[in-house]
């Protein structure tokens, strides 16, 4: 998209889906080839906190230990930052996603496919040990283009 388009425009670059095997394709795309983008956004780790302001970073885990809700918040922070860029959701080239917990994590998927709608970025889950304040349970980065 480009950052004048409208909710009904045509982006100005195209995707084109790159997938050899179909078995993931209801939840990402393998490969896309991204013609005519001339705007690259990288998006560090995003996490889903509130305000604590006698801690350490001055923020805590909005519920420590809850991957659906951390999903929600992580997601909903990604989106800050795609706005702030004049970027949307279907602008995302790719998504990687780091969890303490892999069975929680995709079984908060639904709120990821909801979220990012049509749009079927290439994905990766990749489990940790830990994240950087305890109670964390799920980062996302990603990148997008326009």
């Amino acid at each position: 998209m480009t950052d004048k388009a409208t909710a009904d425009s045509k982006p100005a670059y195209t995707r084109t889906p790159v997938n050899p095997v179909s078995w993931a394709t209801e939840y990402y795309n393998q490969g896309e080839v991204i013609s005519g983008a001339t705007k690259t956004l990288r998006i560090a780790g995003q996490v889903s906190v509130v305000p604590d302001p006698g801690s350490e970073w001055g923020v805590k885990p909005s519920r420590a230990g809850d991957m659906r809700d951390q999903m929600a918040g992580a997601l909903a922070a990604l989106d800050e930052v795609l706005k702030a860029a004049g970027m949307r959701r279907e602008n995302l080239a790719h998504m990687q996603f780091f969890v303490t917990d892999m069975q929680a994590g995709l079984g908060a998927v639904d709120i990821l496919m909801e979220w990012l709608g049509p749009c079927r970025p290439p994905q990766s889950f990749i489990g940790v040990s830990e994240l950087f304040m305890d109670g964390l349970v799920i980062e996302i980065e990603g990148s997008a283009v326009a």
